[in-house]
């Protein structure tokens, strides 16, 4: 099994990016956000940052539920970094699915293959973690009445039109990485 952990921890590429951590991001609308880190993040990457969500109700029921936004967008032309390298302890700790490892078993075996199937597609991801400045008691107000006990699909068509943007973002995490996967790391 540590061959999978090895192969993993060889071939990652992971960069903090501290300096984005902090700033903040207005988006007018949901569709406004590919444009905006373009327009305000741009500059500081190496190549202007291509938005992908898996659905464009995404961003919308996240700042609903959680007031979080975490974004990914392919970036290309980044030039990595020995020190971008980040070893087998930080893979080892990302996918521990026991507080104390003791053997590669005690590590979530498919999070690995993911990780190592998105590293053989040899794209960057610049990956972003934003908190919604307003409360959770801000949010609500903005939010339709739902009745209690009701269906998801009522929940789901409710929060998708409640009028949640425009909203400012403060970026809480920020990452440049060869894995997009990588996201589900920092949750675990």
């Amino acid at each position: 099994m540590s061959s999978l952990v090895d192969a993993v921890a060889r071939r990652l590429r992971y960069r903090d990016l501290p300096d984005l951590v902090g700033r903040s991001l207005h988006f007018p609308t949901v569709i406004s956000i590919e444009h905006i880190m373009a327009r305000d993040l741009g500059a500081g990457l190496p190549s202007a940052p291509r938005l992908r969500l898996p659905m464009p109700e995404h961003p919308q029921l996240t700042v609903a539920k959680y007031g979080l936004l975490d974004l990914f967008a392919e970036v290309d032309r980044v030039r990595w970094r020995w020190r971008d390298r980040p070893g087998r302890d930080f893979v080892v700790q990302r996918t521990a699915v026991e507080e104390e490892v003791v053997s590669d078993g005690d590590l979530d075996q498919d999070l690995l293959a993911d990780l190592l199937e998105d590293i053989e597609k040899g794209e960057t991801w610049l990956r972003l973690h934003l908190e919604d400045v307003r409360s959770e008691e801000e949010r609500s107000r903005l939010l339709p009445a739902v009745p209690y006990g009701a269906d998801s699909a009522v929940v789901f068509a409710a929060w998708c039109s409640a009028p949640l943007f425009p909203a400012t973002f403060s970026i809480r995490r920020a990452c440049l990485t060869n894995a997009e996967s990588i996201w589900g790391c920092f949750y675990m």
